[in-house]
C-alpha cells in the first residue's frame, strides 16, 4: 500500500506516530501526537514536511515535544500549518504559541489553523504569528460524519473515546484506486483510447466526454466503466477506557484498516488499575484487533513501571489473543 508508518519514541517513554502517504504527485506526512523526545530521531526534513499534526488529547506526555515541532515550523510558509485535536485544543495551543517572546513578530506572515474535533462538528480557529498569537480568530464550525480531513488521495477519520477527557482515535485510509473495466467496452460499442484517462482523473469536471465524435454523459461512462479497489488503512488509538459501547464503536470504525497502532499500557493482571486510569491492557488491545479484523497490531505506549521482562510478557499476553501482534521494529 502507499501508506508507510513509523512509531516514534522508545519503549516506556513518550510515543507518537508518523504516517507517510506516497503517490505519483507528492509525499504527504501526518504526525499523531508529539510527546517528549519523539521527534529527536527524525530527519529535519520530515519535521519540516509534516502537513497535519493530530493530537489525541492534550496530556503532557502527548504534547510535550511540541516545542521542537514549533521551533522548526513557527514561520513555515511553504505549506499550510494545521493542528487537530479534541475540544479545548485552541485554548491550550494559544498558550503554547504565546509561551515565547514575540517582540519581532511583525515581520512574520505565518498562519496557524487549529481544529477542535467534536463528535459531530469541528470548530476552527486561526492564529497569526504577526500578532504574536494574541488573537484567537474564530473561523466558525462545520459538521462532519466521521471524516475530518478529506484530501484527493486519502481521508482521516476520528472517533471520540473516553480518557476522563475526550480522546480522539484516528484512522487514515487511502481512497479507492479506480481502474477501467475494459471488458465492458465491446458491449457498449466503445473503442479503447486516451479518452479513458479522463474518467480516472479527479480533476476532469466536464459533464460530457467525446468518444469517436459522439458525446456521452461523463457520469454514465464512469458508472459503466470504473471499478474501485479498496486501499490500505492505518489506525492510531491511545489512552481510553474500553467498555462494551466503545468496543462496538471501534469495530465499525476500524473496518478496512490493515494496521492498528494501539497502546498496550498494562499487563492484564493490572486490569483494575488500567480501568481506573482509563487505559488499556495489551490483552484488550489484542481483543480490539481480533474483533475488528485487522491484519496487524502494533503495541505502543507501554508503562515504564514494568521491567523489560514484563514488557515481553505484555507482548506474549497480546499474542495469546491476536497472534499478529508486534512491538515497533526499533524496540
Amino acid at each position: 500500500m502507499g501508506i508507510h508508518f513509523q512509531v516514534l519514541g522508545q519503549m516506556g517513554m513518550d510515543n507518537a506516530l508518523l504516517v507517510k502517504l506516497e503517490n505519483y504527485r507528492k509525499l504527504e506526512r501526518l504526525l499523531f501526537d508529539c510527546g517528549d523526545g519523539t521527534l529527536s530521531g527524525l530527519p529535519y526534513s520530515d519535521i519540516l514536511g509534516v502537513d497535519h499534526l493530530f493530537f489525541s488529547h492534550l496530556h503532557v506526555d502527548h504534547v510535550s515535544g511540541f516545542d521542537a515541532y514549533f521551533r522548526a515550523n513557527f514561520n513555515r510558509t511553504s505549506k499550510e500549518n494545521h493542528i487537530w485535536g479534541p475540544p479545548e485544543t485552541g485554548r491550550i495551543m494559544q498558550h503554547r504559541f504565546q509561551g515565547y517572546m514575540w517582540n519581532l513578530a511583525e515581520q512574520y506572515s505565518t498562519v496557524w489553523q487549529v481544529h477542535e474535533v467534536f463528535p459531530e462538528h469541528i470548530y476552527t480557529y486561526r492564529f497569526d504569528t504577526s500578532e504574536g498569537f494574541q488573537t484567537c480568530h474564530d473561523l466558525g464550525q462545520r459538521k462532519h460524519s466521521g471524516v475530518i480531513l478529506d484530501e484527493e488521495q486519502f481521508q482521516v477519520q476520528a472517533i471520540t473515546l473516553n480518557h476522563q477527557t475526550p480522546c480522539l482515535g484516528f484512522k487514515v485510509q487511502e481512497k479507492a484506486k479506480t481502474r477501467i473495466d475494459v471488458s465492458r467496452l465491446p458491449e457498449l460499442g466503445l473503442p479503447s483510447g486516451k479518452w479513458l484517462e479522463h474518467l480516472k482523473d479527479p480533476a476532469f469536471a466536464e459533464d460530457t466526454l467525446e468518444v469517436n465524435g459522439q458525446l456521452f454523459s461523463t457520469a454514465f461512462l464512469k458508472e459503466q466503466l470504473l471499478i474501485g479497489h479498496p486501499r490500505g488503512g492505518i489506525a492510531y488509538l491511545t489512552d481510553f477506557l474500553l467498555d462494551d459501547v466503545s468496543l462496538v464503536a471501534l469495530k465499525g470504525f476500524l473496518q478496512g484498516v490493515e494496521v492498528v497502532v494501539c497502546e498496550g499500557q498494562y499487563l492484564h493482571g493490572d486490569l483494575d488499575r488500567a480501568q481506573r486510569n482509563h487505559h488499556l491492557t495489551s490483552t484488550q488491545a489484542a481483543q480490539i484487533a481480533l474483533e475488528s479484523g485487522t491484519k496487524q497490531l502494533v503495541l505502543t505506549h507501554v508503562s515504564k513501571r514494568y521491567t523489560p521482562e514484563e514488557w515481553q510478557q505484555l507482548l506474549a499476553e497480546a499474542r495469546a489473543v491476536f497472534a499478529r501482534t508486534v512491538f515497533p521494529d526499533h524496540w
